[in-house]
């Protein structure tokens, strides 16, 4: 601090105002005033201004045993070195620490010892967190036996836990009691195996075989495709992915329509309109009057001109003359031969495309659709994976011998005391229509459908921006702003205001830039955009059939969707754009999670425990001590492979993301109170109505009628919208997102909302893409990054609670059934009736015997935008946050407060700053004194 500056006595007070500049104070000595800088300033006012020091360490204002360190808003910092404590900013500085163990840093009931790393552990007979408390070891019953479910439902042990699922026929809760489902004159099924009850008008029930299948379905059942060939359908349908089903929607291109002819679809442009039918039709006065118009070129032709003078080239997979008329090779798959598919416009082999099946599954094409089966000595999902069935079974063990899956369904033997139920896993499986999905590629589906998550759905839902409107052309989605607005349709399109300062807007295409080219204006596709840039340039990718079978569109580019998607050790493997993951043959767990080596199998206690179905999967036990395993409710496959909905948002429709390997809505709880949210290409977007203002990741709130004033700062106010800069330049106000947001105004958004925004190696924390490993795990602990979450693992020679720290194993144990221990991470394990059995650490959950037990969360990404991570729970942030009279949303799991209605904030007590940048009340008693009711 200075005091070396004298001015002369002002009148009245001297120090007030304070006339010795900024940062700085005022203080009379001996009747002078005094100035000096203040705190963390250096300078001599007001001759010098008081501004921070260009190096704040130097000298440094830390004390002994410190090191000090310049922050990003320009302060020092001063932390202890290693192995010293302390207060670092006192002259007495750090010192050395008198015993690690002073003060305890152990939990309730366990020990401290400070030549140990860790130095807390629990006594040999207890078992817990030693950082939380050590309690004695507690012989868990049996699980499921009999388990906590209530009347008629069904207890399954899985993921170690036992859960509780409704018998068939009973809703309800499974915990408290399922009562029977209403019965209705369709219940039971009074129709043939396969077949649906429909009611009739009469409320009669009548019987239909389902969508693509074919066969008597009151009598022998549906048990057929619904055809194979384009002569089994009537002659305006065609057999399209064994089905018959119209073929011109999407067939045709932009202002043409489709008429069938013997099954074939033929496309014309409408009355008054010319061009290409397949591509798109105009009208001539849209275009530029050239040689080209009309065209002189047949069907399936281009035209373009050269020395004044049209010349006719026929479109890409196109042959022919193009004066008279071009063909492809294929319009439909009834084109090609039996062993090929229409794709493009060419017959190719379906399975010569890529993986269209599951992992060690055989392919073949039977009426120019794929078919997929598990080779022999393999069982499982032949869409999704084939897992080896193990060769060491013992042949006198028969867990099928009993029928333990009931009638209609087949039994399987995998292991020893395993049997699967699943039709599925039948030899001949392959011919049951039940058993094959609705699709595998888009050649299954008709035009106007694409194939999304093995089913035929409209593609558009979620693909298109704001206020755009969107087509489906040969399975492919297409936006377009209406004719009244402009913009990118993949985006946003915006009302046409004035003239654009472009290309005339008829001439060019969506996405597209003018460029002087030969002295001639060309109409080129802005950069990573693809197409024809006279009718509109596309994203390289929109869904995931648009990318080749190896790759998946995420973020509107193709992608290898196996990077970084698996669990530590496991391996991937794309299938028909999809990653699929699963453990190596020498190892064994959760591909999602880990892969472990398959060095010890604990010694048998109940069927189920345990879990010998495999991951994501749910155990019963039969009468007769065998294991019965089926794939838990929203998972696909057949164990030990079943498979999560989904790993990357790709996987998911285009108006649902992928949270929690489940595909949700991603709205709820992401944007701000009273902010209206959309979801664009798998991202929830966030925007104030047209009647508000404010920010949509925080709060909006209803725009105030404010007199108009002359604007003379063109960005006062800005109109830019949220997150934006609004610069002048040339007396117009420039907008652009400001640092960290991604968009374009009004439109700027944080660069993840979502952890699934982000790539796999990174969560959504603070809404930036960041490592969700930094200060995850504790001591002698390695971090591993599976699906955007941080998976702990001790090292090689340690044990213990990962995500505290992992203490070395002592080398002389005694020789009992947990030594070695057989358990995975995070788990514990305890004698019972003469066998190991494993329990995860409390309260972390998981499977303890193979990928290890972890907390529900770590950080908020890892919990839905509605709840927080709170003591590694996720729970609701919002009890004891707000004040009285106040109600409390959540927004990307921080807590808003505002007034209740009819409550407002008292101005004489408002706080200066209600909310923190998260939004978290600054002031909750402040806000408590400030409600009034109006």
């Amino acid at each position: 601090m200075k005091y070396n500056s004298f001015l002369p006595v002002p009148e009245g007070n001297e120090c007030t105002p304070n006339p010795c500049g900024p940062n700085s104070g005022c203080r009379k000595i001996n009747g002078k005033p005094t100035c000096f800088c203040l705190p963390e300033f250096e300078g001599n006012p007001p001759q010098t201004p008081c501004t921070l020091p260009q190096n704040p360490c130097v000298p440094s204002p830390c004390g002994p045993n410190t090191q000090c360190t310049i922050l990003s808003n320009g302060y020092a910092k001063c932390t202890c070195v290693p192995g010293y404590i302390e207060s670092p900013n006192t002259i007495r500085g750090c010192v050395e620490p008198s015993s690690p163990c002073d003060p305890n840093p152990c939990g309730f009931g366990a020990i401290c010892d400070a030549t140990r790393n860790p130095v807390c552990y629990c006594p040999d007979s207890m078992i817990g967190n030693p950082y939380r408390n050590c309690l004695e070891p507690v012989m868990t019953p049996e699980l499921c036996q009999p388990g906590p479910c209530g009347a008629n439902a069904d207890c399954y042990v899985a993921e170690g836990r036992e859960q509780c699922y409704c018998k068939p026929n009973f809703i309800g809760d499974p915990y408290g009691g399922c009562v029977e489902q209403p019965r209705s004159v369709c219940e039971p099924n009074p129709c043939g195996p396969g077949a649906e009850c429909v009611l009739l008008v009469d409320g009669a029930p009548g019987c239909r075989c389902p969508p693509g299948l074919s066969g008597d379905p009151t009598t022998t059942g549906c048990h057929a495709f619904e055809c194979l060939s384009d002569d089994q359908c009537a002659a305006d349908k065609a057999c399209i992915g064994l089905r018959c089903a119209d073929p011109c929607p999407g067939s045709c291109g932009a202002g043409a329509h489709c008429r069938v002819e013997k099954h074939h679809p033929v496309c014309f442009c409408d009355a008054g309109l010319t061009g290409n039918p397949a591509v798109q039709c105009y009208s001539l006065d849209e275009r530029p009057r050239d040689a080209c118009n009309p065209s002189p070129c047949g069907a399936n032709a281009r035209c373009s001109v050269r020395n004044k003078r049209p010349v006719c080239k026929c479109l890409t997979n196109y042959h022919g003359d193009p004066r008279k008329g071009c063909k492809p090779e294929c319009d439909i798959n009834s084109d090609c031969t039996p062993d090929k598919s229409c794709v493009n416009h060419k017959c190719v082999s379906p399975c010569a495309l890529g993986t269209v099946c599951g992992v060690n599954a055989e392919c073949s094409v039977n009426y120019h659709t794929p078919m997929c089966k598990c080779p022999s000595g393999y069982t499982g999902d032949a869409f999704v994976q084939c897992v080896p069935i193990p060769e060491d079974r013992n042949m006198t063990r028969q867990p099928c011998s009993s029928d333990p899956c009931g009638p209609g369904e087949v039994c399987s033997i995998y292991g020893n005391d395993v049997a699967l139920c699943d039709p599925c896993v039948a030899p001949d499986a392959i011919h049951n229509p039940r058993c094959r999905p609705q699709c595998v590629l888009n050649t299954d589906c008709p035009f106007n459908m694409a194939c999304l998550q093995s089913e035929c759905r409209d593609p558009c839902p979620g693909s298109c921006g704001y206020n755009a409107l969107c087509t489906v052309e040969r399975h492919r989605p297409v936006c377009y702003c209406p004719p009244e607005m402009y913009g990118n349709p993949y985006e946003q399109c915006k009302p046409q205001e004035s003239p654009r300062e472009t290309c005339d807007s008829i001439r060019c295409g969506a996405n597209t830039q003018c460029k002087q080219q030969n002295g001639v204006l060309a109409c080129v596709c802005k950069k990573n955009y693809y197409g024809d840039p006279l009718i509109g340039c596309r994203p390289e990718c929109v869904v995931n059939t648009d990318c080749p079978i190896s790759k998946a569109c995420v973020n509107s580019r193709c992608v290898d969707p196996c990077v970084d998607a698996c669990g530590v050790s496991a391996q991937c493997k794309v299938v028909n754009h999809l990653p699929i993951c699963f453990c190596p043959p020498t190892h064994t767990g959760d591909a999602l999670v880990a892969c472990t080596e398959r060095t010890y199998l604990p010694p048998d206690n109940t069927p189920c425990d345990p879990n010998p179905c495999g991951p994501n999967s749910k155990c019963r036990t039969t009468p007769d001590g065998y294991a019965i395993c089926s794939c838990l409710p929203g998972y696909r496959g057949v164990p030990p492979a079943c498979q999560a909905e989904c790993m990357i948002n790709a996987e998911c429709p285009q108006n649902k993301a992928c949270i929690n390997l489940k595909c949700a809505d991603p709205c709820p709880g992401t944007c701000g109170v009273g902010a209206r949210c959309e979801v664009l290409n798998h991202n929830p977007i966030c925007s104030c109505g047209a009647n508000q203002q404010g920010d949509p990741f925080v709060i909006c709130e209803a725009r105030q009628n404010e007199p108009p004033v002359e604007q003379k700062n063109p960005c006062d106010p800005s109109p830019c919208g949220p997150n934006s800069i609004c610069q002048v330049r040339g007396r117009r106000p420039v907008c652009s997102c400001q640092p960290n947001f991604i968009g374009s105004p009004p439109a700027c958004r944080p660069e993840c909302v979502l952890s699934s925004e982000c790539p796999q190696d990174k969560a959504c924390i603070n809404e930036k893409c960041q490592n969700p490993c930094a200060n995850a795990c504790g001591a002698n602990a390695d971090c591993h990054i599976v699906a955007h979450s941080a998976f702990c693992s001790c090292r090689a020679g340690f044990e213990g609670d990962a995500f505290i720290g992992c203490s070395a194993v002592p080398k002389d144990t005694p020789k009992d059934v947990c030594y070695p221990n057989p358990c995975a991470e995070n788990a514990v394990c305890s004698e019972h009736n003469g066998a190991a059995k494993c329990t995860c650490i409390t309260p972390y959950l998981g499977d303890p015997y193979n990928t290890g037990c972890r907390p529900e969360c770590v950080l908020n990404s890892d919990c839905p935008s509605h709840t927080a991570c709170i003591n590694q729970h996720c729970r609701d942030p919002c009890p004891g946050v707000c004040g009285t009279n106040a109600d409390c949303t959540v927004a990307n799991h921080i807590p808003v407060c505002e007034c209740s209605r009819g409550y407002r904030m008292s101005s004489s007590r408002r706080p200066t700053n209600m909310f923190l940048s998260g939004g978290i009340p600054r002031n909750t008693a402040s806000m408590q004194a400030g409600m009034l009711k109006q």
